[in-house]
């Protein structure tokens, strides 16, 4: 992780190269006018070379009249002088996504908009008027998938975002109650997270959660789980399809690590209860970053797989990799079932080679925990005719190899033998 940046109800900007380090965190001067306040944050980064941002600024006096300031810098760690601002069109700002340095779409109370010019403050336009709906969230996974949120217990999607309203249709998928009667009869979807086109995860005022591996699908690709929790959620953020972390009116953040369980797979964690979060986002299957109330900033980390135990749980798969087994039994089971026991999350990948290199079979698998897993390591072509040709004894390097969430990779490599 080399950045993580942060927008204050004062019109700062924080930032940090090494979040982990909190002497590496640094307050900008403030981007608005003096005695200004914000309100309604949206903040999102498509790189460490863009970062963009809205907030709803009141003037001094207590007016209620209010206008939208945009933030957007190529610098996002430069302090204030690497960041543009100005006052564009006004949304109450929600949402934000930039699926690419030159599209970005934002959502709000008055409808969605959209810039060409992400880095121009000013160039945020509507594309067209979207009566009688609030939108709440955004996310874009791709140029050719974006997938929105309503406070009506509907998502937006489109294959085409530039195109609103006409490329873009709205499916109904939440039927709860919300915890507050005064809300009406659905709760209202108040957040979401796109980590790939294949999955989608929303959070509502009813404290549940909903999830699809195809939302584009209808409603009956929507599966709404219910975690029993008397609060409303209020932001989800998905580093990947193996990691989504959200929070609600409390200290306590909500992971989920198997996107398609149910409730059991959600996991509530208290992590700030002197406090309410404010923000969340995370980066990365091993990082994600808070914002308390308080002005305190937390973090949460997922320490690196021990190299021991990685190379232990590796040299043990080879050990139970059919080694002395009959050929014909291979041949019958189409490759061999290997044990293995995952040291933490990330990717396992078994092959076989033969002496001269050719590749006989070969599978991985990608544990989202520490736990034990059947790897069903099939032959190849090759392999099956190499095998099917064999007499007597058949030596095999077996090449193990596990990479953690960060990145760290390990292998461990041995000869077996196969027996005719």
């Amino acid at each position: 992780m080399s950045l993580c940046v942060a927008l204050d109800d004062a019109g700062r900007i924080v930032s940090s190269k090494d979040p982990a380090a909190a002497a590496t965190w640094h307050v900008s001067r403030s981007l608005l006018n003096e005695n200004d306040t914000t309100y309604d944050y949206a903040l999102t980064c498509a790189s460490t070379a863009l970062c963009v941002g809205a907030a709803d600024e009141t003037p001094p006096g207590g007016s209620h009249a209010f206008s939208t300031v945009w933030f957007a810098s190529t610098n996002p760690a430069s302090g204030a002088q690497g960041w543009k601002a100005g006052f564009g069109i006004t949304i109450n700002a929600a949402g934000l996504s930039c699926p690419s340095l030159k599209l970005c779409l934002g959502v709000g109370l008055d409808g969605p908009v959209i810039s060409r010019r992400p880095t121009e403050p000013t160039s945020w336009t509507y594309p067209d008027e979207l009566d009688g709906v609030s939108l709440r969230d955004i996310s874009c996974p791709s140029t050719s998938l974006c997938v929105a949120a309503d406070d009506a217990g509907d998502v937006l999607t489109t294959t085409d975002p530039t195109e609103f309203p006409k490329a873009w249709k709205t499916t109904h998928v939440d039927e709860r109650q919300s915890l507050d009667s005064g809300l009406g009869a659905n709760a209202a979807l108040e957040a979401l997270s796109c980590p790939t086109s294949r999955l989608c995860v929303a959070v509502d005022d009813g404290g549940n959660v909903l999830t699809s591996t195809d939302p584009t699908g209808g409603a009956r690709a929507w599966k709404t789980t219910k975690l029993g929790i008397d609060y409303p959620l209020e932001q989800v953020t998905c580093a990947s399809a193996s990691l989504c972390v959200a929070f609600g009116q409390t200290g306590d953040v909500i992971t989920l690590t198997d996107p398609t369980g149910g409730a059991a797979a959600w996991t509530i964690t208290s992590v700030d209860p002197e406090a309410q979060l404010t923000a969340l986002s995370c980066a990365a299957a091993w990082l994600c970053v808070a914002g308390d109330a308080n002005g305190n900033m937390l973090l949460g980390t997922d320490p690196r797989v021990e190299r021991g135990a990685a190379v232990a749980a590796l040299a043990g798969a080879i050990d139970r990799s059919c080694s002395k087994q009959r050929i014909a039994r291979v041949l019958e089971a189409h490759g061999c079932v290997t044990p293995f026991t995952a040291p933490g999350p990330g990717v396992v990948t078994i092959t076989w080679l033969s002496q001269n290199g050719t590749k006989i079979a070969y599978r991985s698998a990608h544990p989202m925990r520490s736990r034990k897993l059947a790897i069903h390591v099939r032959l190849t072509k090759r392999g099956k005719l190499l095998l099917g040709a064999a007499t007597g004894r058949v030596p095999i390097r077996v090449d193990a190899r596990f990479t953690d969430i960060r990145g760290h990779r390990y292998r461990t490599t041995e000869t077996i033998t196969l027996t005719s």
